[in-house]
């Protein structure tokens, strides 16, 4: 029976330290000051994302925890068919932006509770 509970501890714990954290993070696109799109997605830490816009832009970022709790999101933008990758670094529930030719993209990134 103590071999059961050992079992069964050992493997609640493993789950605990194999689960990832996820964010939601909203973006906010924005093509020459017109608010185009608003998607907000659940991310995990270093898993990549994509969201295509009416067929002008493709996005594609993940997000990656950093030890003083900033977050670095690197992007991949294809914009009307050239490729371009600015990153930004984002504190928690504060909104950062770029802007890429007529692009605007803003990102407030915030922790959930799963």
């Amino acid at each position: 029976m103590t071999k059961i509970i050992i079992l069964v501890t050992s493997l609640m714990f493993s789950g605990l330290v194999l689960a990832q954290e996820t964010y939601m993070v909203n973006l906010n696109i924005h093509s020459n000051s017109e608010l185009l799109a608003s998607p907000s997605l659940m991310v995990e830490n270093n898993k990549q994302v994509s969201v295509s816009v009416r067929e002008l832009y493709d996005i594609s970022f993940k997000i990656q925890v950093r030890e003083d709790e900033t977050i670095y999101v690197p992007f991949n933008l294809n914009i009307n068919g050239k490729d371009h990758s600015p990153s930004l670094i984002v504190r928690i529930d504060t909104e950062a932006s770029i802007e890429v030719g007529e692009m605007k993209l803003s990102v407030l990134i915030s922790k959930t509770n799963t």
